[in-house]
């Protein structure tokens, strides 16, 4: 009895000297005070998966601000630096693909493209994905005189573009500027 009524005493002294639990009031919250650049915003639209947190808004909302970051990407495409990395990715995808298919001992599973070529159309993929999103929005954004230049970039670019699934693209993009 004296040995239960001791552990009591000991447990309500060490409860005591425990800190009190935090409530949600007492947590303090991060705070992000990064605000995007105009670049990083049109970035973030270009290579959005689905586009459904607000990707393409940020980038109308700069309104004529966009239009050269735009123009650019219509032009260049992606940056060196995120095709070196996408172009990273896609080679290791490529060779888990072959590999997977390797174990598996199954020729269906095979990639029906060389590594080069499976890179290749999928880095093609990523540009024309940029221009069409770029067209997009400079089609929003309604200033005429990168309407018509975007326009004539586009009617450039359909003329060595090969592809016809890529064509296709561009001639959707280029039937939102008229």
């Amino acid at each position: 009895m004296i040995l239960t009524a001791g552990l009591i005493v000991i447990v309500v002294a060490l409860s005591a000297c425990q800190p009190a639990t935090p409530t949600v009031e007492t947590i303090p919250l991060p705070t992000s005070t990064r605000v995007l650049d105009d670049h990083e915003k049109v970035e973030r639209y270009l290579n959005c998966e689905d586009c459904l947190d607000g990707e393409l808004d940020a980038v109308l909302e700069l309104g004529d601000r966009a239009n050269p970051i735009l123009i650019d990407n219509l032009v260049s495409g992606p940056s060196p630096e995120t095709l070196q990395s996408v172009e990273r990715g896609l080679r290791e995808s490529y060779n888990q693909m072959a590999e997977y298919a390797k174990i598996q001992e199954d020729r269906t599973l095979r990639p029906r493209q060389s590594q080069d070529e499976f890179v290749r159309t999928f880095l093609d993929n990523l540009a024309a994905q940029y221009q069409t999103r770029s067209v997009n929005a400079i089609a929003l954004i309604g200033d005429e005189a990168t309407i018509e230049k975007a326009r004539s970039l586009l009617e450039e670019q359909l003329a060595r573009t090969e592809r016809e699934d890529l064509r296709a693209m561009l001639l959707i993009a280029l039937g939102e500027l008229k």
